[in-house]
């Protein structure tokens, strides 16, 4: 999702010419064909030699007139699988007034844990993951944090169009629990602040995560392609359209786990509250992957898997 303010600007002013020049356009040609079927009638010109001098004129009108139309039409069937249609889709009036709204995050009180630990003499490792907050990877052991898109604690942020994270935030969200590996700070208001939409998965996640925690590649989308890919340890984002259980429209999460036969995935889902597919947790694979339009794997590195190991 786009929703850097200065590109939305940019876009939305770029979505004003070519709407000028398909209002434009049409009004000259009636304009200067008009003028011109006057001067050829004072001149007592034959019609059809007025038409002939017109027929270029009337041909890079049709063009040009065609050229912005048809940019519009792909942008719209592409929707907002890129990075650029997502930007053209969101530009709006209000790209040129309203900015992204921060708050403050919160401030965790480790306190308890650090005299918990104090106390026993020993250090509890990445106590920050816990199992109500985190799923433990059976195949490496690595902890990837459950996060929702409607959190109190950022689900009123507005992008620059208006809408929250709560509302359109579930790619935001899918990539935090990815890179919330790494480090537990990582949150999808995090995330938000540092502009992680500018870029596409393959960069957002690494530059999350830090340099070095994981290698991203856009994947062939197939059933068992991606399944194969995540009993290799890897982790996965994808997005579903309308005839999946998991929206009626479109939707991001991520794939943490999966089972050693194959059958069942762990979802991370965006938008992980309630029961059925509206939750975390573990589904069946084919229910999981019914209607996959992007599809992108991280392999973690091998420091990573240490962290936990």
């Amino acid at each position: 999702m786009c929703s850097n303010a200065d590109i939305l600007k940019v876009v939305y002013l770029i979505k004003i010419v070519v709407t000028a020049i398909q209002v434009a356009v049409p009004i000259i040609l009636i304009v200067t064909i008009s003028l011109d079927f006057a001067k050829g009638m004072k001149d007592a010109k034959a019609p059809s030699e007025i038409l002939h001098g017109c027929i270029y004129r009337l041909i890079a009108a049709v063009v040009i007139f065609a050229i912005p139309l048809l940019v519009k039409v792909i942008l719209t069937v592409m929707g907002n699988s890129t990075f650029f249609s997502s930007c053209w889709n969101n530009a709006d009036s209000s790209s040129l007034t309203m900015k992204p709204v921060y708050v403050q995050p919160p401030v965790q009180d480790d306190s308890s844990s650090s005299s918990s630990s104090s106390s026993s003499g020993t250090s509890n490792k990445n106590s920050e993951y816990t199992d109500a907050n985190s799923h433990k990877n059976s195949i490496n052991g690595i902890r990837y944090m459950l996060y929702n898109q409607a959190d109190p604690r950022w689900g009123k942020v507005k992008y620059s169009n208006g809408k929250t994270i709560a509302e359109i935030g579930c790619l935001l969200t899918a990539m935090s629990v990815v890179s919330s590996s790494a480090n537990s700070k990582v949150t999808p208001l995090y995330a938000f602040e540092t502009k992680a939409n500018n870029y596409y998965m393959t960069n957002a996640i690494p530059k999350l995560a830090g340099s070095g925690n994981f290698t991203c590649k856009v994947g062939s989308i197939t059933h068992d392609g991606i399944v194969n890919q995540l009993k290799k340890g890897s982790v996965a984002i994808i997005m579903v359209k309308a005839a999946s259980s998991f929206t009626s429209s479109q939707h991001y999460m991520a794939l943490i786990d999966v089972t050693s036969d194959g059958k069942q995935i762990y979802v991370g889902n965006s938008y992980g509250s309630g029961s059925g597919s509206g939750r975390s947790g573990w589904f069946n694979s084919k229910t999981v992957l019914t209607d996959v339009h992007e599809y992108v794997y991280c392999v973690p590195s091998q420091a990573l898997i240490d962290k936990f190991n």
